[in-house]
C-alpha cells in the first residue's frame, strides 16, 4: 500500500537536525533496537494536570502537552495536507522529538477497499517515514505473514488501544504508536538517538489523549 507518492514527513533529516547532539546511543556507538524495549509506551502512571490542552483533526483528537515540551516549527516538516489542516504538531522533549498527527484515510489512501485495512495502513506509514523498515514489513510469501506487527500493544487509562512498533532511520530510533479514529489514525512518533532518553512527558501525552 502506498499513499499517492506523498511523504508524511517531507524532510526527515530536517527533523533529526533539531535534536541535540547526544552521541549515538550505547557505548558501542549504536542505538539499541530491542523490539520489546519501548521508551514511549503508555502505562498506569498518574497523569499530571499541568500543561497546555491541544487538539487536532478539527477538535476530534485532544491531548495535554506538558510544560517541559517545547513546540518546534513544523510548517515544512509535515506533508502539506497535514500542515494546512493543522493536523500535526512536533515538540522537543529533552534530547528527543515527540510528534503527533492525524492520518486521514480518505485523503491519503486512494483505493476505497483499502481505507479500512488499519494494520496495512499502519505498516505503510512506518515504511513511508522509515524506508528501511519496508522490507521487514512486507508480505512474506514463504511464511504467509507479514513481519511481526504490531510488535506490542497497550491500552491507555482512557481505554484507547495502541499498536506499537520501533524502527530506525539512519542512527535514530523511531518509536510509533497508533490508535484508530472514526475515519483515520492518530499517529505518535518518539525519535531519539540515545538509549538513556526519558519518555515520561511523551507517555503523559499518550495517557491524556482523548478521541471523540
Amino acid at each position: 500500500m502506498r499513499f499517492n507518492s506523498k511523504k508524511i514527513l517531507v524532510i526527515m533529516l530536517a527533523v533529526l537536525l533539531m535534536l541535540p547532539v547526544m552521541g549515538a546511543g550505547s557505548s558501542g556507538g549504536k542505538v539499541k533496537l530491542d523490539l520489546d524495549d519501548y521508551h514511549a509506551k503508555n502505562s498506569s502512571t498518574t497523569i499530571g494536570t499541568s500543561g497546555t490542552e491541544r487538539s487536532i483533526a478539527d477538535g476530534d483528537i485532544t491531548f495535554r502537552i506538558p510544560d517541559s515540551m517545547t513546540r518546534v516549527d513544523d510548517t515544512e516538516i509535515f506533508n502539506k495536507h497535514i500542515s494546512d489542516e493543522k493536523d500535526g504538531e512536533m515538540y522537543l522533549d529533552g534530547n528527543a522529538l515527540f510528534g503527533i498527527f492525524y492520518f486521514d484515510n480518505d485523503y491519503f489512501v486512494d483505493v476505497p477497499e483499502e481505507k479500512d485495512e488499519t494494520n496495512a495502513i499502519e505498516r505503510a506509514i512506518i515504511s513511508n517515514i522509515c524506508p528501511s523498515e519496508e522490507k521487514r514489513l512486507k508480505w512474506n510469501s514463504l511464511t504467509l505473514r507479514h513481519y511481526f506487527y504490531p510488535t506490542s500493544q497497550s491500552k491507555s487509562l482512557a481505554g484507547l488501544n495502541f499498536h506499537h512498533y520501533v524502527g530506525k532511520y539512519e542512527n535514530f530510533r523511531v518509536e510509533f504508536a497508533f490508535t484508530p479514529t472514526d475515519k483515520g489514525i492518530c499517529v505518535i512518533l518518539f525519535i531519539y538517538n540515545h538509549d538513556g532518553t526519558k519518555a515520561d512527558a511523551a507517555i503523559s501525552v499518550m495517557e491524556s489523549l482523548r478521541i471523540k
